[in-house]
């Protein structure tokens, strides 16, 4: 008997219109660990499996937890727009660091004698 989560990835899968094998190989899976978790045969998936199943299916961990009768109400518009802020000002800082890095190491590299490893 399926689980309410695996009837839950199911119809999130359906939805995206991918096969058992497409989302599979989407995650790098075999096909067979997608039909246990959707037919109940795996009751206690891993955290990290739920989450890259999510993220395969374009859906929140949110949406799926409340698909699967696990959470009492669906994500609501505002708390997604809350995530989304904070993924692209994490992106932002993300961009401004590597952009630091990028002007240190060409500070760097413009030394004269630039370091050549240790002297013997």
């Amino acid at each position: 008997m399926a689980s309410s989560l695996g009837k839950a990835i199911r119809t999130a899968r359906e939805r995206r219109g991918l096969t058992q094998a497409e989302l599979a190989h989407e995650l790098g899976v075999p096909q067979s660990t997608i039909a246990r978790l959707e037919r109940g045969g795996r009751t206690d998936p891993r955290l990290s499996t739920v989450i890259a199943i999510a993220g395969a299916l374009h859906v929140s961990l949110d949406q799926l937890a409340f698909e699967a009768g696990l959470a009492a109400r669906p994500p609501r518009a505002a708390d997604v727009a809350d995530q989304v802020g904070e993924a692209v000002s994490a992106a932002r800082t993300a961009r401004k660091a590597l952009g630091d890095l990028d002007r240190a190491l060409e500070s760097v590299e413009s030394l004269p004698g630039k370091a050549r490893g240790p002297r013997r």
